[in-house]
């Protein structure tokens, strides 16, 4: 059975803007049952959401809606058991643009999106593309290289609440794999504001339109992404900031010298250990384009920070007198202080930044805020405890202890000095 009806947007148009990027700042994927009103699961992350058909769910010729990200609907009407088109509807609120594909991930989906075109005075307009990497696609790529565009009469709607796509999906010029056995179909959807390389949120959605539920399964990169945060965690939240504490305030007691000065550089072996590692897999395994909040660039920064670090600690100049390297005088460890220590703040803010910017960001992606709750406390900790050892004067209590510590091995290597000397010479001789 086929379902007619009316249909009333703006002027629909083929062409595309150039000012379109596909960034989006919301995407999702979901697997939806057009034809039984309900999804079958592929993960077991998931979280729970509500849809159903009928009711207040009913949107003109659309009987059947689901929210398959954050503020982003969509609706569709169950087809019979042999359909070959259906039509589809994408919306959101609070963005300028928004879109959805036919595909499981961005790379490989063809896509459809409303946007508003800045060269026409910000007229609402509709595309499709053929996204064959994770960058801007190439206008007009939808159905090249022999292939058929499954989009046609596309529309784009512009309301008070919002911007919506909608358009039909011919079943043939699908590629199978993308429609399951089941009636199910792999879709992503995006919204967004900005032309950059923006997206919030990745999820996947199980719909079950029959008993009103919807569930989100993580993305592809899911394990990855949280694996890369929780090293950075550890390495720049836990490790580097307690190394920092051990080498500014906890020179007594079971950490006196060189206690503290082992356990420091330790602590930042294995925090260095694991940036690698959280590097590696962020060059190898991440390809987005344009992260936001400067995550990328302050990375970068903090790569270099490091290393210059690193270098500043294995060059330091001996306490001792001594000429480490042929060529590091004893004399420079006044200004070798002041910049290991200089470095080592600024290390630290960057590298604590970063990690709020990139908690925050896995937060948009998959709506799960531990990350970012624990790179908040940790932060908060620190600084808490910094100031706490300040105000109780500890810094001052191990440098003193070290003094105390120096001065009376100097009296001992003295002592010892003058018994060898006096063992050679027995009273009654005369040195010469």
């Amino acid at each position: 059975m086929t379902t007619f009806g009316m249909r009333i947007g703006r002027e629909r148009r083929s062409r595309a803007s150039k000012y379109w990027k596909y960034h989006h700042d919301i995407s999702g994927i979901v697997r939806v049952n057009l034809e039984l009103g309900g999804t079958t699961a592929t993960t077991t992350k998931a979280a729970a959401s509500s849809g159903a058909c009928g009711g207040s769910n009913v949107d003109g010729d659309f009987k059947c809606m689901i929210e398959v990200a954050n503020d982003i609907r969509l609706r569709w009407t169950p087809p019979s058991a042999a359909w070959t088109t259906i039509r589809l509807k994408v919306e959101t609120s609070g963005s300028k643009y928004v879109s959805f594909g036919l595909g499981s991930q961005m790379k490989g989906s063809d896509v459809v999106v409303a946007y508003p075109d800045y060269a026409t005075l910000g007229t609402l307009m509709t595309s499709s593309y053929h996204l064959d990497s994770y960058r801007s696609p190439s206008d007009g790529s939808c159905g090249k290289d022999g292939s058929t565009c499954p989009f046609s009469e596309m529309e784009a709607v512009q309301t008070r609440s919002g911007v919506s796509v909608v358009a039909t999906v011919t079943r043939s010029a699908v590629t199978k794999s993308i429609i399951g056995s089941d009636e199910t179909i792999s879709m992503i959807f995006a919204r967004g504001d900005m032309w950059k390389g923006k997206h919030s949120v990745r999820s996947s959605s199980i719909v079950n339109v029959a008993s009103g539920t919807a569930t989100k399964v993580k993305g592809p990169k899911y394990d990855m992404h949280l694996l890369h945060g929780a090293l950075m965690i550890v390495a720049w939240l836990v490790l580097a900031p307690t190394a920092s504490l051990v080498a500014r305030a906890l020179r007594f007691g079971l950490l006196a010298a060189p206690n503290w000065f082992n356990t420091h550089w330790v602590l930042h072996t294995i925090a260095s250990l694991l940036f690698l590692w959280a590097v590696i897999m962020a060059i190898t395994r991440f390809d987005s384009q344009n992260i936001p909040n400067g995550h990328k660039e302050i990375g970068l920064a903090m790569i270099a920070l490091w290393a210059a670090q690193v270098m500043l600690g294995l060059l330091r100049p001996d306490k001792h007198g001594e000429v480490r390297f042929g060529f590091v005088q004893p004399s420079w460890r006044p200004q070798f202080q002041i910049a290991h220590r200089v470095l080592a703040a600024v290390c630290l803010a960057c590298a604590m930044s970063n990690c709020v910017t990139g908690a925050t960001r896995f937060k948009e992606l998959y709506d799960e805020q531990e990350l970012l709750v624990a790179s908040y406390a940790l932060v908060a900790a620190y600084v808490v405890a910094w100031l706490v050892c300040e105000a109780a004067g500890l810094p001052s209590k191990g440098r003193d202890d070290d003094k105390e510590a120096n001065a009376s091995a100097g009296t001992t290597e003295l002592s010892s000095s003058k018994t060898a000397e006096k063992d050679r010479f027995p009273e009654g001789h005369i040195k010469v």
